[in-house]
């Protein structure tokens, strides 16, 4: 994806501060992009979930900065365990969500950074990670932007497939990792019972929306957020899971609840890391859909791109 910043964007850069945010698995390190002084304060934080924080081709990266010229506040951090951040990692699973390094930020930006209302944005173990923080924040949160998740308990990543496992797993490194690494084995169990699933999933019924995320979404229905979900029509995350549970999670909704949520559907597969045109078809729409959300909406000075 090109990297193309303006002249505004590139002052929210320098502008950018580094923040170690207090949490109970390990200090999380934020990088706080503050809104533009000249832009129409939108008084809210944009909170990006992500793995590591500058995400695949920086897409959130130019995301915050652009947001910034419009006076939205910005988030990005690393989980614990990854990128900068304490603690240990390990392989995650959609229906574990990291809620309390999500919940650690929230409240680290409303008592250091002065926020009161914040939108939350993630994609896949990110946006359950990020629609986990409705069940303890709900009224501070104004929106989310919920991307190429699954709501059933089934994570159909495409790295999760057997041929990529036969690869990964006939390395000498790996081999000596289950063998000395209890952690490695762990992730190595967990990753063939994603596959295993994966493998079921495309013979078998869909199985029922997940309990957990079924809990989190209670929450957000309670709230008064705005909700927007992304999802490109040949993913597996959309065809196998969203798609089929839409009718029990949206169509029930009455009238005036049903209008908070938007949906999303663009041609072939929008969840890959693999394609530039699709991670900037959603950054696009992610700052267009931010956008919106402005209660003062204006233009921000889009100057012609730096060189």
């Amino acid at each position: 994806m090109a990297w193309h910043e303006t002249p505004a964007e590139l002052e929210r850069a320098w502008a950018e501060e580094a923040h170690r945010v207090p949490c109970a698995l390990g200090d999380l390190v934020a990088i706080y992009t503050p809104p533009a002084p000249s832009a129409p304060p939108a008084e809210r934080c944009v909170i990006f979930f992500s793995r590591p924080r500058f995400e695949n081709r920086r897409t959130l990266v130019e995301a915050a900065r652009r947001l910034a010229t419009y006076g939205f506040g910005c988030i990005r951090f690393d989980y614990h365990g990854w990128g900068d951040s304490e603690g240990s990692s390990g392989m995650v699973y959609v229906d574990e969500p990291y809620r309390d390094d999500g919940l650690a930020v929230l409240r680290y930006a409303r008592e250091r950074l002065g926020f009161q209302q914040f939108i939350v944005w993630g994609g896949c173990f990110d946006a359950r990670t990020a629609i986990s923080l409705f069940t303890e924040e709900g009224p501070a949160l104004a929106a989310l932007g919920f991307f190429g998740a699954p709501v059933t308990d089934w994570m159909g990543s495409e790295a999760y497939n057997p041929s990529n496992l036969v690869r990964v797993g006939a390395r000498w490194k790996t081999i000596r990792e289950l063998i000395l690494s209890q952690r490695a084995r762990e992730r190595a169990v967990l990753a063939l019972r994603i596959a295993f699933n994966r493998i079921i999933m495309r013979y078998t019924k869909t199985p029922p929306v997940s309990p957990v995320f079924l809990r989190d979404w209670k929450a957000v229905v309670r709230s008064n957020a705005r909700v927007l979900f992304y999802y490109g029509e040949e993913d597996e995350e959309y065809r196998l899971s969203f798609k089929l549970k839409q009718p029990e999670l949206l169509d029930r909704l009455d009238p005036r609840t049903r209008a908070r949520f938007e949906i999303f559907v663009v041609p072939g597969r929008a969840h890959t890391v693999l394609e530039a045109a699709h991670r900037e078809r959603l950054l696009n729409h992610t700052v267009e859909w931010i956008k919106s959300l402005h209660p003062h909406a204006v233009e921000a000075p889009r100057a012609a791109a730096a060189s």
